[in-house]
C-alpha cells in the first residue's frame, strides 16, 4: 500500500494583510475566500465565513460575485469551490513556467533513483507543491500537487529558506512552531541550526520531521541573482533511507538542480 501523506483539510481563518481601511474592501475579502478555498478545497457558506471571522450575508454577496466571475462555483450540495478562471490564472503565473522548464529534468530524477520527486515553492512560510512524480517503487509516497506545508517541517522548505536572507527569514518566521511527528523541528532556535546546517552542506536531509515512516533530500534551485525559484526533493519510506541512498540522491539531485539554474539563466 501506498504511504499517505496528505493530511484532512483544516477550515481556518485567513489573516488579511494590514493595509488599513483596505483590508475592509470587498476586494480583500474576495482574495481571503479564494485564499481559504485553495486550501480546504470546498466549504459551504457557514464554513467560509466562520473561517474568515465574517458575516454569512457579506460572504454571500462576494461569493456570488466571484461566481458570476468564474473565480469559484457552486455544488449542487451547495458548497463552494474555486472555479475554472481561479485554475487559469494560476496556470498563467510563475509557478507555471518554472513547472514546465524543471519537468524533463525532474522526470529524469525520478527515473534514476525511482523515488517520488517533488518540486514546491516558497509562499510565505508554507511550501507549496506544484510537481509531483511519484516514483516507481510498490511502495512510495502518495503527495498531492497544490499541498501546502510548513516551511520548517520538510526538507523543501529548510532548503528554501537556507537561500534566502537572514532578514527575509525572520520577516516570515511564525510566532510558534506546528509539529507533525515527535522529530518535527519545534523551535526557532532549532531551525536555524538545520538552516545553518544547509548552507553548510548544500542540501537538507530529513528524516522523520513531517511523517515519522518518511525521509528526504532537498536542494534549491536559484536565478542567476542567487534568489531561490524552486525546490527539489527526492523523498522515500524510512526502510529504505540509510548513508546509501543519500549519497546516491545527492549526486542525481545535484545534477537537475544545475540543469534548471542553466536555464534559469539563460531565460
Amino acid at each position: 500500500m501506498p504511504l499517505k501523506t496528505q493530511q484532512s483539510p483544516v477550515v481556518k481563518a485567513v489573516a488579511p494583510e494590514k493595509t488599513g481601511a483596505t483590508s475592509r474592501s470587498g476586494l480583500n475579502t474576495g482574495l481571503d475566500v479564494l485564499q481559504l478555498l485553495s486550501s480546504a478545497h470546498q466549504l459551504n457558506l457557514t464554513e467560509i465565513a466562520n473561517g474568515l471571522g465574517k458575516s454569512k450575508s457579506g460572504i454571500h454577496t462576494v461569493l456570488n460575485t466571484l461566481r458570476t466571475r468564474g473565480f469559484v462555483e457552486r455544488m449542487p450540495q451547495g458548497d463552494y469551490r474555486l472555479g475554472a478562471r481561479a485554475w487559469e490564472l494560476g496556470r498563467a503565473s510563475f509557478s507555471s513556467e518554472i513547472e514546465s522548464l524543471a519537468n524533463p529534468y525532474l522526470k529524469r530524477l525520478e527515473e534514476q533513483t525511482n523515488e517520488a520527486v517533488i518540486l514546491g515553492v516558497l509562499d510565505r512560510f508554507d511550501v507549496l507543491y506544484l510537481t509531483v512524480f511519484p516514483g516507481n517503487h510498490a511502495v512510495r509516497l502518495n503527495v498531492e500537487v497544490g499541498e501546502r506545508i510548513p516551511a520548517h517541517l520538510t526538507s523543501t522548505g529548510i532548503s528554501l529558506l537556507a537561500a534566502l536572507a537572514d532578514d527575509q527569514i525572520r520577516a516570515i518566521m511564525p510566532q510558534s512552531f506546528q509539529t507533525s511527528t515527535a522529530l518535527s523541528i519545534a523551535s526557532e532556535e532549532a531551525l536555524w541550526m538545520e538552516i545553518e546546517k544547509t548552507r553548510r552542506n548544500g542540501y537538507t536531509l530529513m528524516k522523520g520531521g513531517w511523517h515519522s515512516d518518511v525521509g528526504g533530500i532537498a536542494k534549491s534551485a536559484c536565478d542567476a541573482s542567487g534568489r531561490p525559484i524552486a525546490g527539489i526533493c527526492v523523498s522515500a519510506p524510512l526502510y529504505r533511507v540509510d548513508d546509501d541512498w543519500y549519497k546516491r540522491m545527492k549526486s542525481e539531485i545535484d545534477f537537475a538542480v544545475r540543469s534548471i539554474e542553466v536555464h534559469l539563466k539563460q531565460t
